[in-house]
């Protein structure tokens, strides 16, 4: 499914969260480095081998740190299930009664802590909460106010965002750890607990208030001297795609990867270079988007890790097909799949619907539906399952990508029955559940299956609700507002390229001057193009004001709407005799 990343469990489970997970968790990170130094890496061994050194060691802190290592091995997997869990809680009761008879209270703690984490696996956020007080109180105690603070933050950060009667106490939890670090003077750490409150108003639904908190959380580390900033970014980015406003979400999005290169903050860059791409695909700017979308394809190849392969090829062959290029689309296709095979039934839904688009721009509409058909079998055995999925919100998500994508393919080939079908399902969904980027494609998709039906009066409601919320997403200014940023993104990068030039020689100065100006002439002619396409949906705005009969609209359209994406005219035998054909421009958005 075309979008942030394959939205399968994985990884990146869901941005939120992550987002959250990100802050301080140094409790955890002391924890890692007292089972660092039992000089057992845990990637380089087998829990056999783990549990063998348990069987042959002393009762004593090394085989309380096994203990540990095996219990957070269990934790740790993916596409967890109870009996891992199961196993998780043995080891780390049996740590936890090691550290009672020792008498080792440090160590009680890191197994509380752990016990809190798999208590979050498992859904049991009261015993969570108790674990961290048990920690929370003993620091207090101790007035070792820089661990009170620590766990805190990590218990705010442990208790889920999913149930708003547990959002107060998440912001408590936040904010006591906020006051402490405040006491102590840890600025960053403090600007920390700052962000992860914004984020959890973000979860609430409040974007507005989060965005307002994370200006001054940007203003707080810059103030500080904190040079990487890639997660705030990638949350104001998150938040104003949310409102929805695609061009300030492109903004952030060319701010994160400028300091994520400018600081080597590269973990993450697969991600984040997705998320680029699809922000220039939801605006209709197909090549970059597909530069950006194969730089994170080439680094997840390097990195050997797949779990987002599928989810990025989605738009990869998205970006081929909407620019023209099917078959050069369906030849990457294939030798990518031969690279890297589907590793489990998420990512064979996501080729053979990938397969299916491929086809379908090629007009082979009976090898596509064989795909699209495969794709809703698979689809329907992960849907709503656990373990492909790690929040409902992903769930909600791919179930109306495939719709939609079902919908876009009946409606193609005139089957308006069952276009109507799969589109009437997404309509039925709450009013904020689908983003307001994909319900104007599914707004426009009922109006042509009312359109055929002869029911012209829903079809013209539909077809003004399209309209209204298009231009909301779409205008001259806002086409210029991108014009704007690119030339000062591209600025940037050229003041980065003359800085590395001036240490490198002239001759490869001259070179590099030479690539500057084909980019800078290339994202100049972008630019032109974008303020004529606004202007021309200026003009058609004008004219329409006084006609909102059907045929005029679709006269009017054809002739001026270029910022409209995706609509082109066919024959409407119903209709004025002809129908309304829209060039598809569909992809999944996860994480």
């Amino acid at each position: 499914m075309p979008g942030s990343k394959n939205c399968r469990k994985q990884n990146h489970s869901g941005y939120k969260e992550h987002a959250m997970s990100k802050s301080l968790f140094i409790g955890f990170i002391l924890f890692m480095a007292a089972v660092a130094a039992s000089g057992q890496e845990r990637n380089n061994s087998l829990p056999a081998e783990w549990t063998l050194l348990i069987k042959k060691s002393k009762p004593d802190t090394s085989r309380i740190a096994l203990l540990l290592k095996l219990g957070k091995y269990y934790i740790d997997k993916p596409n967890e299930n109870k009996n891992d869990l199961d196993s998780a809680y043995s080891f780390l009761a049996e740590a936890a009664k090691l550290s009672d008879d020792l008498r080792f209270v440090e160590w009680k703690n890191k197994t509380l802590e752990l016990t809190a984490l798999c208590d979050g696996q498992a859904g049991n956020i009261p015993h969570a909460k108790a674990c961290y007080k048990q920690i929370i109180d003993y620091y207090h105690q101790t007035n070792n106010k820089e661990q009170e603070a620590v766990h805190w933050n990590a218990l705010g950060i442990l208790v889920p965002a999913d149930n708003k009667s547990d959002i107060p106490y998440k912001i408590q939890c936040f904010e006591q750890a906020h006051a402490l670090f405040k006491q102590i003077g840890s600025k960053q750490a403090e600007t920390e607990t700052l962000q992860n409150i914004a984020a959890t108003h973000f979860a609430d639904g409040k974007p507005d208030q989060a965005e307002g908190e994370l200006l001054h959380v940007l203003s707080l580390y810059k103030t500080i001297g904190c040079k990487k900033l890639n997660d705030t970014y990638d949350l104001l980015a998150e938040i104003n795609k949310s409102k929805p406003d695609l061009h300030r979400e492109l903004f952030y999005r060319l701010e994160l990867v400028k300091n994520m290169e400018a600081t080597a903050d590269t973990s993450r860059s697969d991600y984040y270079y997705s998320k680029l791409a699809l922000a220039y695909s939801d605006l209709g700017m197909y090549p970059q988007s597909l530069g950006q979308i194969l730089q994170s394809i080439r680094i997840i190849k390097r990195r050997g890790k797949f779990e987002d392969f599928y989810g990025d090829m989605s738009l990869v062959v998205f970006d081929f097909i909407s620019e023209g290029k099917p078959a050069d689309g369906l030849v990457f296709l294939k030798k990518s799949v031969q690279e890297v095979p589907p590793q489990n039934l998420a990512q064979s839904v996501d080729m053979n619907e990938e397969f299916a688009n491929c086809y379908k721009a090629l007009k082979q509409y009976d090898k596509a539906e064989q795909y699209y058909l495969e794709m809703m079998r698979l689809f329907k055995i992960t849907n709503f399952n656990k373990d492909f999925y790690s929040a409902n919100s992903e769930m909600w998500t791919d179930y109306i990508y495939y719709y939609q994508t079902l919908g876009n393919f009946y409606l193609l080939t005139k089957r308006f029955q069952k276009a109507g079908f799969y589109i009437n399902k997404l309509l039925e969904l709450p009013k904020d559940a689908i983003r307001p980027v994909s319900l104007r494609k599914v707004l426009l998709m009922k109006f042509r299956v009312d359109s055929a039906s002869g029911n012209y009066i829903s079809a013209i409601n539909y077809f003004e609700k399209y309209k209204n919320l298009n231009d909301s997403l779409f205008s001259v200014t806002k086409s210029r507002q991108i014009a704007d940023m690119l030339e000062k993104y591209e600025s940037v990068k050229k003041e980065q390229a003359i800085k590395l030039l001036e240490s490198q020689g002239r001759n490869q100065y001259a070179e590099l001057q030479k690539a500057n100006l084909q980019r800078n002439i290339t994202f100049g002619g972008i630019a032109m193009l974008l303020v004529m396409a606004g202007l021309a949906y200026k003009g058609y705005l004008n004219k329409q004001r006084s006609n909102l009969e059907l045929q005029a609209k679709q006269q009017e359209i054809n002739q001026k709407n270029l910022a409209l994406e995706g609509l082109v005219s066919e024959k409407d035998e119903l209709l004025t005799e002809k129908d309304w054909l829209l060039k598809e421009v569909h992809h999944r958005v996860k994480k």
